[in-house]
């Protein structure tokens, strides 16, 4: 069970919420909210200052990092072998889990 209320983009009254909703789903390319967002949404400051955070870390990668972990999947799709690229990805994001 959930400790925080997830609220799905038919739910949200608050604009600043559903802005930042739209531009978490376009922006990470998945076309939808990860509950992680969902939950933070009943305190839009909140949802807003850690959406900020996550986008100037993790969406900061740039495009050369990209393209070579798309080869890299291209050549292994199971992803078994582990490559420089995609360490250095997890790591970013692994960080933000010790913050």
């Amino acid at each position: 069970m959930a400790q925080f209320p997830l609220q799905d983009t038919h739910q949200i009254t608050q604009p600043l919420v559903q802005d930042i909703y739209d531009e978490i789903s376009a922006e990470l390319g998945f076309g939808m909210v990860p509950n992680l967002f969902k939950s933070m949404a009943i305190r839009s400051e909140f949802l807003s200052t850690t959406w900020k955070q996550f986008r100037s870390t993790i969406l900061k990668i740039d495009m050369y990092q990209v393209k070579r972990l798309k080869a890299d999947f291209a050549t292994d799709p199971l992803g078994l072998v582990p490559n420089e690229t995609f360490n250095k990805i997890y790591l970013k994001m692994s960080s933000l889990a010790v913050q």
